[in-house]
């Protein structure tokens, strides 16, 4: 048979003035900082490798892959212990720039990675959060785009009525990454693209938590589904309610998102900074369906600017609108029911077990290292079940 240990967690959230996330000073005698500037293929890996350098004990890079040009996918890898697996502790990841010429994602998670490393030693928020997350950065996810979108001369025209257009947009092949993973409610006829391949590999084969696709053109947290079967308009996924909890904690965090309902004019109308993917509009092929339906992983997108490729000057102030959403959003991969599944004869932690929840079966979570799980929940009573071949499949209800 198999048993089960169980626990719930939560994260207090503190968005007063007082906030030690949004409010602390940038540590100037920290030898890793960032130029608010945009960084190329090479000055992007150089950030890094110092990242690295510097932080050796906090920090490690991981090679993906390679793009359809022979770019690399990189990943900076956060954690108090990233050369070994933690038993216990939740994965999480942010991917930037799968649209090539939305930069802003790109750009925000070098400060967030030199955020985290320089805070470690005297923050005790970001000590505590390094301490027991597994948190993986990728700044960019389509290098071959953005090499396209960064020698576009008009990259930086943008206005209330145009976003800065689709130059850069797609793979070198000329593929919309964002369209290209296969999905639920149609079949995608197009060649799986080796950018899509990678990140496909990458989240199966890692037990993530929790994610977010970092894009640009508008100011909003949409979540799934992108699509649906028939028809216009909202299309709930079994976990639409956690989904609203994690968007809404990323607008209510940003210092912008959930202040209007028009971010970029007259172009959108959202609620308050959040929206259901296919309530927006219908997208098909898209990464943060895949994922959800595919993996362990609970993932949004995050429109995080109104222009596409913002010019040099403006991108300290994105860093500053987006600093305490990334860190509110990325302690939300500890809330909802976190345990092990251990064989009742040799006490052993068994991976490769089946996690579900009554009501959310949509959603199949599978135990990791140590038979460690981690299942995204919002507040609320839920029976979860763990089974597998070979044992007894056991229930137990948490608040």
């Amino acid at each position: 048979t198999a048993t089960t240990t169980k626990t719930t967690s939560t994260t207090t959230t503190t968005t007063t003035d007082g906030d030690p996330i949004l409010n602390e000073i940038e540590n100037q005698d920290c030898a890793f900082q960032v130029p608010f500037k945009h960084h190329g293929e090479d000055e992007l890996y150089a950030v890094l490798e110092e990242a690295v350098s510097l932080f050796p004990n906090l920090a490690r890079i991981h090679n993906l892959g390679t793009s359809s040009r022979g770019k690399h996918l990189w990943a900076l890898q956060i954690s108090d212990n990233p050369h070994d697996v933690d038993d216990g502790e939740p994965w999480m990841y942010i991917a930037g720039n799968i649209h090539g010429n939305e930069v802003v994602g790109r750009e925000i998670l070098l400060h967030y990675a030199q955020y985290l490393l320089c805070s470690y030693s005297h923050n005790q928020h970001v000590k505590r959060l390094v301490d027991f997350t597994n948190i993986f950065l990728l700044p960019s996810i389509n290098p071959d785009g953005y090499g396209i979108a960064e020698t576009n001369e008009n990259r930086f025209v943008c206005s209330v009525t145009y976003d800065g257009g689709v130059i850069g947009r797609t793979n070198a092949n000329n593929f919309d990454l964002n369209r290209n993973f296969p999905d639920q409610f149609r079949q995608n006829g197009d060649p799986i693209q080796k950018e899509t391949k990678i990140m496909m590999g990458f989240t199966s084969r890692n037990p993530f938590a929790l994610s977010a696709n970092l894009h640009g053109g508008s100011l909003v947290a949409s979540y799934p589904y992108d699509g649906k079967a028939n028809g216009y308009g909202y299309s709930a996924s079994p976990d639409d309610k956690t989904f609203k909890l994690l968007a809404r904690t990323y607008a209510d965090n940003h210092l912008k998102m959930a202040n209007t309902n028009f971010p970029c004019g007259e172009r959108q109308r959202f609620d308050h900074g959040i929206t259901n993917g296919a309530a927006w509009y219908n997208l098909f092929g898209g990464m943060q369906d895949w994922v959800y339906l595919n993996t362990n992983v609970m993932e949004t997108t995050l429109e995080l600017s109104c222009c596409k490729f913002p010019e040099d000057t403006t991108l300290q102030t994105y860093w500053l609108d987006n600093k305490r959403a990334l860190f509110r959003y990325t302690e939300k991969v500890h809330i909802g029911v976190t345990g092990h599944v251990y064989d009742a004869t040799t006490s052993e932690g068994i991976p490769n077990i089946n996690i579900t929840v009554t009501g959310l079966e949509g959603k199949t979570v599978i135990s990791a290292h140590y038979g460690a799980f981690w299942r995204l929940l919002a507040p609320g009573t839920y029976t979860v079940t763990a089974s597998g071949d070979g044992y007894t499949s056991q229930s137990h209800t948490v608040d």
